[in-house]
């Protein structure tokens, strides 16, 4: 099992579904291909927040996934002919997150009480 990730993006008031329109369309094929395989995006009712899981095959391939997928022409000129100048994002932070020896994780065990 690899390295998870959980990104939290507050959003520009008004910009949400600007937001995932990016994610949608360009940001998640492009992701597949530098190494970052989406898991789950989810946000809060009042649009104020995204948050996204990703999967890196390690720790070590982590920064260098993000580093090729901001390098590449193809997410720079694709998001500057979005966004026009404007922001979508105020904020991002990210978790890198390492799986639980003996306790489930993404539906391992869906369904299944384990014992605490």
């Amino acid at each position: 099992m690899g390295t998870f990730e959980l990104r939290i993006y507050e959003v520009v008031p008004g910009k949400m579904q600007a937001l995932q329109a990016v994610f949608r369309e360009l940001a998640v094929p492009l992701m597949l291909e530098h190494g970052i395989n989406p898991h789950g995006f989810w946000e809060t009712p009042d649009d104020k927040t995204l948050y996204y899981v990703v999967e890196h095959e390690d720790m070590e391939t982590m920064a260098s996934n993000w580093s090729g997928f901001y390098a590449d022409d193809r997410w720079k000129t694709g998001l500057a002919a979005r966004n026009r100048g404007i922001r979508f994002v105020a904020d991002v932070r990210s978790v890198p997150m390492l799986a639980v020896p003996d306790l489930p994780s993404f539906g391992a065990g869906a369904g299944t009480s384990a014992p605490v």
